[in-house]
């Protein structure tokens, strides 16, 4: 028989955990592990016992929750909070409120560098948490996984769902066990952190019916403040435009999406073959909710540096981001919008 390194109670079939309340308010643990992790189900149930309407939210709420977007927007990161339970309490009350404003907004790219941030932040106290609460929260997003030594492990079929796409997490470079991955705590906070990203960004905007005229406004500053925060980039090719797997890539950063390590990579060679500059690669690159002009810049000069060529088409298809249907070129840069012509390397 296979072995199969997790407990019955981490499984997605369990029943809920159940959660001890005082008559009055949560236990200070509880609400302090709510505050720094306000998308777990802890913190959902916490919330409506405190039964927050639209109606019932005031003005340091709204004004708490548009600093969190803001210092989301603006610098990329959600400062930790002080561990006392009223402040841990006006935290996760700012995020709920923050998620209301965002969906108000209904802006793409302000919704998914929020949710990097957010992602950001959590994994921040992650990495100082104890096992039981980093176990604690995969259990409460969705994710199975068990301690074991000084790492842990967690099935294959949940890694690959939230997997960061940089190169050291491919599958291929893990070492397995029966079914598992065994991960170091630095790996598996980094899982759960991607989860969190894309758990914020699937679950906005949604819609918030006959909001009050205090969120409105507020909404409507975010939108004023953060309009010369949503970068521009606009480029063409003489006699024509980007191949369709380029434009897919193009159009799906300027959206603000958080594209994998593979995908970023033949974005950029693509470009530094087709004669854009360095400048113009980086600031494409701006998109990107977790952007940092440091590292791109350095990266993308070392891709120039390296003279990497085009891979084909084939293989572009073989990492998923080729066209669809398929164009039958050799290599992206033979499309009538790219540049025509390239040396036999960049076929090979």
């Amino acid at each position: 028989m296979a072995f199969v390194p997790f407990k019955p109670t981490h499984l997605r079939s369990a029943p809920p955990r159940l959660l001890t309340f005082s008559t009055h308010m949560p236990f200070m643990a509880d609400v302090l592990f709510c505050a720094k992790y306000p998308f777990t189900r802890s913190a959902r149930e916490l919330m409506a016992e405190k039964k927050l309407t639209l109606a019932s939210i005031g003005g340091d709420a709204v004004e708490r929750a548009k600093k969190r977007v803001m210092g989301a927007l603006k610098e990329g990161e959600i400062p930790k909070f002080i561990d006392m339970d009223d402040v841990a309490e006006l935290e996760l009350g700012a995020y709920a409120v923050s998620r209301i404003l965002l969906s108000l907004v209904k802006n793409r790219y302000f919704i998914n560098r929020y949710a990097v941030a957010e992602s950001k932040r959590a994994s921040a106290y992650l990495r100082d948490d104890s096992a039981e609460n980093v176990l604690r929260v995969a259990g409460e997003i969705g994710i199975r996984g068990e301690k074991e030594n000084e790492g842990y492990v967690m099935p294959v079929v949940d890694y690959l769902l939230y997997a960061p796409g940089a190169k050291d997490y491919k599958l291929i470079n893990k070492p397995l066990r029966s079914g598992a991955v065994l991960l170091t705590k630095r790996e598996f906070t980094r899982v759960l952190e991607e989860a969190v990203r894309l758990g914020i960004e699937r679950a906005l905007p949604f819609s918030v019916p006959e909001a009050p005229g205090l969120l409105t406004r507020a909404a409507d500053e975010i939108r004023q403040e953060g309009k010369g925060l949503e970068p521009k980039y606009e480029a063409k090719f003489e006699g024509g435009d980007f191949p369709p797997c380029i434009a897919s890539l193009v159009e799906r950063l300027k959206m603000g999406e958080n594209l994998n390590h593979t995908a970023r990579w033949a974005l950029a060679v693509f470009m530094l073959n087709a004669g854009v500059s360095v400048d113009a690669i980086v600031n494409l690159y701006s998109f990107a909710p977790d952007f940092d002009e440091r590292i791109t810049r350095y990266q993308v000069e070392h891709a120039k540096a390296r003279g990497y060529k085009m891979p084909t088409c084939s293989w572009m298809r073989s990492q998923g981001i080729g066209c669809e249907p398929p164009c039958r070129l050799s290599t992206p840069l033979r499309y009538k919008g790219g540049k025509r012509e390239e040396s036999p390397e960049a076929a090979k």
